[in-house]
């Protein structure tokens, strides 16, 4: 089976959304800090900006790594 560039960035997206609710639900029953929370929605996040660079063709924005400000991801969580 061959998953395609497009199909992989896709399925992430979805991917995200379903760990924005999962992630939301559990910090408000105490079952993850916020702090947890932001870290592991940023690592998914991080792999979607991966392959969204890697479809242009961008290895700069690869190797630079990526940065998400902490308080913008925990309002995101905070708000679903």
């Amino acid at each position: 089976m061959i998953i395609s560039l497009e199909k992989q960035i896709a399925a992430q997206r979805r991917e995200l959304a379903l760990r924005k609710n999962v992630y939301a639900k559990r910090v408000r029953e105490g079952k993850m800090t916020i702090e947890a929370a932001t870290t592991e929605y940023a690592n998914a996040l991080a792999i979607l900006k991966t392959l969204e660079a890697v479809q242009r063709n961008d290895l700069a924005d690869i190797e630079a790594g990526w940065f998400f400000e902490a308080s913008l991801l925990e309002k995101q969580l905070r708000s679903v």
